[in-house]
């Protein structure tokens, strides 16, 4: 997972590495990773091949761990309402 809100701290400690395009990469990955009828991250996601695609040997859900993805976001200030999108759905379901 992308810790977000460490990346302007790290920043401060090791300036060498391209922390702001690691948060860039981040970003486009979750975006990418939009899977199933919700849209939705699943927990292991795999990165062999083209595209981002749910991992063989997890079952493909958002569940508990992939929670983080959205708190990470939110904890380091991204503001981008399209990667909330499919989040902020989800938990407007009674269901969700």
């Amino acid at each position: 997972y992308w810790i977000f809100p460490a990346f302007d701290r790290v920043a401060l400690l090791a300036p060498e590495f391209d922390w702001a395009g690691l948060g860039r990469s981040g970003r486009r990955l979750i975006a990418a990773s939009r899977f199933g009828q919700a849209k939705l991250p699943v927990e292991w996601v795999s990165l062999a091949g083209e595209a981002p695609r749910p991992a063989e040997t997890f079952a493909p859900h958002f569940a508990y761990n992939a929670l983080r993805i959205p708190l990470y976001l939110a904890f380091g200030g991204v503001a981008d309402p399209d990667l909330y999108a499919p989040f902020l759905a989800l938990w407007a379901k009674p269901e969700g």
